[in-house]
């Protein structure tokens, strides 16, 4: 997917367990014409520029850790050794589970920026599931990082 007619590339990976990852992904794709290209662990990463984007909507499993899947394509990404993109992680987590609350949220922001990402916004974390309130945030943190990316 490009944007805007623009060369920038905007990628999506998201893991899910119950399924509420996979619908905030599905909402975070449906706000680009064209929807960005879904990546997974079982491809190759693409080469991606400065100007591209990746967003990553990871699930939280046991303490507060990424889901295999997630470590899997932390550890692909990690091996390219030219991670330089923008990106931009949002997760659905349980607040109930108190500090391992949505934490593979925090391990991926920190992460990519260790291996040379641009955060493009601050990371999203949302509680339990994709409500009306949720989905107008995620729409409205999306509408923040376009006027960004338009004006890069």
């Amino acid at each position: 997917a490009s944007f805007e007619g623009r060369k920038i590339m905007i990628y999506l990976f998201y893991t899910t367990i119950a399924g509420h990852n996979y619908e905030l992904a599905q909402l975070i794709s449906d706000q680009f014409t064209p929807a960005p290209t879904r990546l997974s662990v079982d491809q190759p990463i693409p080469a991606m520029t400065s100007t591209d984007l990746l967003i990553v909507t990871p699930a939280t499993t046991g303490a507060g850790e990424p889901t295999a899947d997630g470590r899997a394509f932390y550890q692909s990404l990690a091996a390219t050794k030219a991670f330089r993109a923008n990106y931009w992680v949002a997760g659905i987590g349980d607040a109930g589970f108190g500090t391992d609350f949505a934490r593979a949220v925090s391990f991926f922001d920190a992460a990519l920026s260790t291996l040379g990402g641009h955060r493009i916004h601050a990371p999203l974390r949302l509680d339990y599931e994709l409500t009306p309130e949720n989905s107008k945030l995620t729409q409205a943190t999306l509408a923040k990082i376009k006027r960004r990316l338009s004006h890069a």
